[in-house]
């Protein structure tokens, strides 16, 4: 009985030995993109501008060490979530794109069109390489009235893709936050007549507003 406790107690050893290493890069700190003129209220035929850029030196948190990430694909999304009126789910509130901004000057990252099964649109990004940053940059011009929810995230998520002092089987994830510093016009929200966005958002917004890299603006004509 003895061995068997022994030996029981070997392998729980051996077991928790071979688990997830402590100090493996995976969450990357990536610079906030920016939206500018930053304001709340645009007219149409204004122009907007999105632009991100990041070194390709990119600090991680958990090792507090720097890695090169000039390898790493790099990837963005754009899409639109109307608030001033719709059904209560959210994702019933995303919509095209197109039908609320003209996308132009978008030379600086590869894009293309993604379409949802609900027929919204989001405009997918890859960021591009250039003197040892990365950057990806487009402007929106407004072509109708609302109220609205820019929606915007860049960076990875529990990515596989190699580089040096990556660990094995550990993915990793980095994003960037967006107009970092600044409220982002959430007091909008107060005035959508769905309670998704007026009460439920509201009641935690850094988890469920600024975590999801949202900028609300009001389009006028």
């Amino acid at each position: 009985m003895k061995n068997l406790l022994y030996i029981l107690l070997v392998l729980l050893l051996i077991s928790s030995s071979c688990g997830k290493p402590d100090n493996c890069p995976e969450e990357f700190v990536l610079p906030s993109a920016q939206l500018f003129p930053y304001d709340s209220v645009y007219q149409i035929g204004d122009t907007i501008n999105l632009f991100s850029k990041f070194s390709k030196y990119v600090y991680e948190k958990n090792t507090e060490t720097t890695y090169n990430m000039e390898n790493i694909i790099w990837t963005a999304s754009m899409g639109i979530i109307r608030i001033d009126s719709g059904k209560t789910g959210e994702d019933a509130n995303r919509t095209k794109v197109e039908d609320y901004f003209s996308v132009i000057n978008c030379s600086d990252s590869e894009s293309l069109w993604y379409t949802y099964s609900t027929g919204a649109t989001a405009l997918e990004l890859t960021y591009k390489l250039d003197n040892d940053s990365f950057r990806i940059s487009f402007s929106m011009i407004p072509k109708r009235k609302g109220v609205l929810i820019i929606a915007f995230g860049g960076g990875v998520y529990e990515s596989n893709q190699e580089f040096e002092g990556k660990c094995k089987n550990i993915a990793f994830s980095g994003g960037t936050p967006f107009n970092e510093g600044k409220d982002n016009n959430i007091y909008l929200l107060k005035e959508s007549p769905i309670p998704h966005y007026n009460n439920w958002i509201l009641q935690k917004p850094e988890e469920r507003f600024y975590k999801h890299r949202y900028f609300a603006l009001r389009i006028i004509e």
